[in-house]
């Protein structure tokens, strides 16, 4: 019985086909399509029927005035209190101002390093974006530092400007007391250093 073709058998971990089927219910009957289980049969239109009139509004005057607003966004907590969280324009100047994020420190949050997270932040790729913004992180230490630098540095130009107007004002008032042309006064200036 050279000719004699074996089947091959498949053995499998799952049980066969027909022990997953779940046996009928004993007491169900079977369905049966009857007039019975149809639902009511709807009058013919007659071309007479009156259109549904919609609902009229009398008076706004007991709407209240309310603003359409989005829910706030901005009040993200960090999960770590060490690290400062900022939303940064990830495609301003064509990803300049996200690439000058980077190399000041900040760092791309992931969803789990923040506390807060809106329904409205869009989180794909491991990134939590909303819109163009994206949201980073840094080192609490390393930004509060960089906002006190700034700070420090607005309030030495402010003082400077300051000194400066003081000191055209006490000029001309001194080249107002001695003699000459104003060709030759106008040369005297007050010297401003670079920083």
């Amino acid at each position: 019985m050279a000719d004699e073709v074996k089947v091959p058998v498949v053995v499998s971990g799952a049980p066969p086909v027909a022990t997953q089927v779940k046996p009928p219910v004993a007491n169900a009957a079977p369905p049966t399509i009857t007039s019975k289980n149809l639902p009511p049969e709807l009058p013919k239109p007659t071309g007479k029927e009156s259109p549904t009139t919609p609902p009229t509004i009398d008076d706004d005057s007991d709407i209240v005035a309310k603003p359409l607003v989005s829910p706030d966004f901005t009040k993200l907590q960090p999960t770590n209190p060490a690290m400062s969280l900022r939303l940064v324009n990830r495609l301003a100047l064509g990803g300049q101002r996200f690439e000058e994020a980077k190399v000041q420190g900040f760092v791309v949050c992931k969803a789990s390093d923040i506390k807060n997270i809106t329904n409205l932040m869009t989180i794909k790729d491991g990134v939590v974006t909303y819109g163009d913004l994206i949201v980073m992180m840094m080192p609490r230490v390393d930004y509060i530092g960089a906002i006190k630098n700034n700070e420090q540095n607005a309030r030495r130009r402010v003082a400077r400007a300051a000194v400066m107007g003081e000191g055209q004002e006490l000029l001309a008032a001194a080249l107002n007391e001695v003699p000459g042309s104003r060709e030759n006064k106008s040369k005297i200036k007050l010297f401003q250093p670079d920083r």
